[in-house]
């Protein structure tokens, strides 16, 4: 079995934000999409909804799932 990992992931981002409904502070990293708010529960999306907006791996990884969707394709 290949152990497929993403090259981007050990470069991740803390971002602090504030809730915009009770003010509170939320932490969501680079490789997440979305995260809660631990003081009201409100659910928080990033503004970029891909790693491949920021991650300098982004270009190498697409051409690498275009090669395999070629492959699987041939089968």
């Amino acid at each position: 079995m290949v152990d497929i990992r993403c090259p981007g992931a050990v470069n991740l981002r803390l971002e602090v934000r504030a809730c915009p409904v009770c003010g509170g502070e939320v932490e969501i990293f680079s490789d997440e999409y979305k995260t809660r708010c631990p003081s009201c529960g409100t659910e928080l999306f990033r503004d970029l909804a891909s790693c491949i907006d920021w991650c300098p791996y982004a270009k190498k990884c697409l051409d690498e799932r275009s090669k395999k969707k070629e492959v699987t394709t041939l089968k």
